[in-house]
């Protein structure tokens, strides 16, 4: 599939799913909202090399056109990961969800639907999204979502804007600067993507007590993207027995925490936390 005049960064590659690794314990990789999947490519690699089978799929709407992104809802976006799970799952009699901010809120909602998960890993998931008053620089941007998540009619009036609509040096959220330049993601923000995943957070919100499965919160405080309150409010709200709020790991970084400079620090921490619960343990 190929969506490069949308893309940033692609530069004319096709952009598809991930599969790498082998053997009976699964990693179903979710890559963020305007991103695809070759932003989880480092944490994929790592995985398979720790002998783990690796899947990271193309969310709905996503590595192709604008246009199509602003045709789909989050549900389509749900069923694309579901469908990805059940794929794994034939293969894996034990399968882990890792999901990057929107990711990890998809990683969030599969825990809750489907408690056969062997664990549950969430970067920075945007279950909360107006909690962040140092962004100073995204206020008016940030009012515009405020307004839109609560009075949607108003929709036809906010385009949407373009996803670099933060300073230069935040663009794509990234502290690395090569990393920052080789990130691919769409170039526009449709209001449509956005309004469908305020409509995601809020349904997934419903859902955190349903959550029992280990589960792995990591998040930077420096995050310009995901306010750090928003895997506070997860990890308080789940019911799982076995989990970890984790906000050093990652504590150099800014949003995509598997593409930033503690990228290497970030995969251990998931590849231990998922072999440590092999079975169950």
């Amino acid at each position: 599939m190929s969506g490069a005049s949308d893309l940033k960064n692609a530069g004319g590659r096709e952009i598809g799913a991930i599969r790498m690794g082998s053997g009976d314990i699964g990693a179903l990789l979710i890559h963020g909202y305007l991103a695809t999947p070759e932003e989880m490519r480092g944490l994929a690699e790592h995985l398979a090399e720790n002998g783990l089978r690796v899947f990271a799929p193309v969310v709905a709407g996503h590595g192709t056109t604008l246009r199509e992104l602003a045709k789909t809802s989050w549900r389509d976006w749900h069923a694309s990961v579901e469908s990805a799970l059940t794929e794994l799952q034939a293969e894996c009699p034990q399968v882990f969800a890792v999901g990057m901010s929107l990711g990890g809120l998809q990683a969030l909602h599969l825990g809750a639907h489907h408690p056969e998960l062997a664990g549950v890993v969430a970067l920075a998931p945007p279950a909360v999204v107006f909690l962040d008053e140092r962004r100073f620089w995204r206020r008016r941007s940030d009012l515009k979502l405020w307004v839109l998540s609560r009075m949607p009619c108003l929709a036809k009036l906010y385009h949407g804007e373009p996803s670099d609509a933060v300073p230069h040096f935040l663009h794509a959220d990234i502290r690395d600067e090569d990393a920052r330049r080789k990130h691919i993601y769409y170039k526009f923000n449709p209001a449509r993507g956005v309004l469908e995943l305020l409509k995601y957070a809020a349904h997934v919100r419903t859902e955190l007590a349903q959550i029992t499965q280990p589960l792995l919160l990591l998040h930077s405080p420096l995050d310009h993207t995901v306010p750090p309150k928003s895997s506070e409010f997860v990890f308080a709200r789940t019911s799982s027995a076995d989990k970890t709020l984790d906000m050093e790991t990652a504590a150099n970084s800014w949003h995509v925490l598997v593409e930033d400079v503690d990228a290497e620090r970030v995969y251990s921490a998931i590849s231990k936390f998922i072999i440590s619960r092999i079975g169950g343990e």
